[in-house]
């Protein structure tokens, strides 16, 4: 099996933070976007160091990832991760790196602060 290094983020040091689903940039060709569910009082240091699942095993266990950019859900229906407080950190992630943080013997422990898009309020679109 090939190495597959972690990358540096497509945002590099004029990274922009959407705070808005609507701005969110467009998925890149190759890359899922990923979407951790947490509260306002974690942001600035999830946007300091970036998400680390370490003590969790998989980055899977505590974010959720799609490879198509419309059907990426920002929101929770578990109670537990749907206060009107919640919200969503966004980050977008090449597939083949994703696959190395999902495996739980190689996996690094944390995805680096430069994968990060957003940080959006955790809720619902209204239809």
């Amino acid at each position: 099996m090939a190495e597959v290094k972690q990358t540096e983020g497509i945002q590099n040091s004029e990274r922009k933070i959407a705070h808005s689903i609507n701005d969110l940039p467009e998925l890149p060709d190759g890359y899922m976007r990923v979407v951790h569910i947490t509260n306002k009082k974690n942001e600035q240091e999830l946007l300091d160091t970036g998400l680390n699942y370490k003590k969790y095993g998989m980055a899977m266990s505590v974010a959720r990832a799609w490879g198509k950019a419309n059907e990426v859900e920002v929101w929770s229906d578990d109670p537990r991760f749907s206060s009107p407080n919640a919200k969503a950190l966004i980050l977008d992630i090449p597939a083949e790196e994703w696959k190395l943080h999902n495996n739980v013997v190689h996996c690094p422990g944390k995805i680096s602060a430069d994968k990060i898009v957003g940080f959006v309020d955790a809720v619902r679109p209204v239809k």
